[in-house]
């Protein structure tokens, strides 16, 4: 089993998230890589929908099976007539209240691919080619329908936060995805491997989860914060958030992908931010908000950068030994 994780961070009411992902016909109006919805059969609490939507630019047609879930603000489904390539998928949509105001929208898909592939689509040779296929196609789909989400219902919020920030770290690294991926993950030897980080202690680390406090060195002195994270090995991607962030933030989550390039490694981490204005007072001084989020966002990504360049020298040097 295959399977992916995609999330978002909202800020507007669960309810009005739920609204979105729950209807799926108001999707043709939404997402521009869907091309037809229409419902062919329904029930309490559950329907049917034939869906034709663009796949790796390919237009694919299947039929889901989608149960709802208000209670939790979520959506099960399951493609019946799976698209070309796959044997079986399901998964879930779900919205996820913070403390914040906000709303973590999530998404993952399960997946398994067909044991012969043969002829199924143009170019597509071998299983692994195909897993990668339906991989990259997930990946730009999901992220581009969350990235619509969030924009629609965000837009005129009432909820939508001053104080929030967002921003991205890239770097390249000329090694193998796997072996990236490997170092990040890791994150119990990052004491040992990257120069700010001063300790971890793992609460859990079984099937992906991960749950810690770090310790970082900064130029206000040490830092410490609680971290859960989940490792999704099939996509070389980790989604995180902080429950307990450093004192000047009120959040902090966001995720890290990686993807292979003739150079070796792409790394892009994306992150959320919401900054506590009074904190940000006390360490930093006087400032306007924008300031503290770029003073802070800068720190962010320096320590980003860091542990990318520490994984850069690590398996550069690994790769020299005999």
């Amino acid at each position: 089993m295959n399977s992916t994780s995609h999330s978002i961070i909202c800020y507007a009411p669960a309810d009005k998230i739920y609204a979105i992902i729950s209807d799926v016909q108001r999707w043709m109006g939404l997402f521009e890589v869907t091309r037809e919805v229409s419902i062919v059969g329904t029930g309490e609490n559950h329907l049917l929908a034939r869906i034709s939507a663009n796949i790796n630019g390919v237009e694919t047609t299947w039929i889901t099976h989608r149960k709802f879930r208000p209670e939790i603000h979520g959506v099960d489904f399951e493609i019946l007539t799976p698209m070309p390539l796959v044997q079986t998928m399901h998964g879930q949509w779900r919205v996820i209240p913070l403390t914040t105001g906000s709303c973590l929208a999530l998404v993952e898909h399960h997946f398994t691919i067909k044991a012969d592939i043969t002829g199924l689509v143009e170019g597509i040779r071998t299983r692994q080619e195909a897993l990668d296929y339906m991989l990259r196609a997930i990946h730009n789909n999901a992220g581009h329908d969350l990235e619509r989400i969030k924009a629609f219902v965000e837009q005129d919020s009432p909820t939508a936060n001053p104080l929030a920030y967002h921003f991205a770290t890239h770097k390249l690294i000329a090694a193998p995805v796997a072996q990236v991926y490997s170092f990040l993950k890791e994150v119990n030897h990052w004491p040992k491997r990257v120069p700010h980080c001063e300790a971890v202690e793992m609460s859990y680390d079984a099937e992906g989860r991960q749950e810690f406090f770090m310790e970082v060195s900064t130029p206000q002195g040490k830092e410490r914060f609680r971290s859960i994270r989940i490792c999704h090995d099939s996509t070389f991607s980790i989604d995180y958030f902080q429950p307990q962030p450093p004192n000047v933030l009120k959040f902090h989550g966001g995720n890290w992908l990686l993807h292979e390039v003739a150079e070796g490694t792409q790394i892009t981490a994306h992150r959320h931010i919401i900054i506590n204005p009074e904190a940000c007072q006390q360490m930093f001084g006087e400032g306007s908000i924008t300031d503290h989020q770029r003073r802070i966002a800068a720190a962010i990504d320096k320590n980003s950068l860091a542990t990318l360049e520490a994984a850069a020298q690590y398996l550069a040097s690994s790769s020299t030994q005999p």
